[in-house]
């Protein structure tokens, strides 16, 4: 979901805690946050990539004004589904873009979840934004710093602007399993 690619093997183990996986879409029928200017509204295509319009474009106020609800309203959703809360979040991994969208997101998290801020692991600053995949560069940094203690419980969240969709995993740390 989402701007990267990745990969990511998974093993049966009986012995291991359950890896939960989340995804919800709640944006049928909403404008969506990103656009391209190819099809039937653009069918002329040699014109528009001409123009320099094949180019994907985005409403920044119109996403900040969706996305921050969505992300507070489905994250709350998941955490509901998966029947744990914030404060009990040793690792956030989020999918952001940007310090500004962390910076609107973090105290909303904060007030209405129980995220805390010191909770929140990135590496945006560092690798660029990746959108889903995040998840994985941040979990592959913190192994290689080694920042996960065992039972440490780890959430990852993306929210997703062209089409409105959300998705996130909750696992506990177990590298000795």
């Amino acid at each position: 979901m989402s701007d990267g690619a990745g990969a990511l093997a998974l093993e049966a183990d009986a012995r291991a805690d359950a890896l939960q996986v989340w995804t919800e879409s709640t944006g049928c029928g909403d404008r969506p946050g990103m656009s391209l200017m190819f099809g039937a509204a653009h069918p002329d295509f040699l014109g528009t990539y001409g123009s320099g319009a094949q180019h994907v474009v985005q409403n920044n106020r119109y996403v900040l004004r969706k996305a921050l609800p969505l992300a507070v309203a489905e994250l709350g959703r998941m955490l509901d589904a998966f029947r744990t809360n914030g404060p009990a979040i040793d690792h956030f991994i989020p999918a952001v873009s940007s310090m500004q969208v962390v910076q609107r997101l973090q105290p909303l998290f904060e007030r209405r979840l129980g995220i805390r801020a010191d909770a929140w692991r990135m590496n945006f600053t560092r690798r660029g934004y990746l959108g889903g995949v995040t998840f994985l560069s941040v979990l592959d940094d913190m192994v290689r710093e080694g920042s996960l203690r065992p039972g440490d419980l780890v959430c990852s969240f993306a929210e997703e602007s062209s089409k409105w969709m959300c998705a996130g995993t909750l696992f506990r740390w177990n590298p000795e399993r």
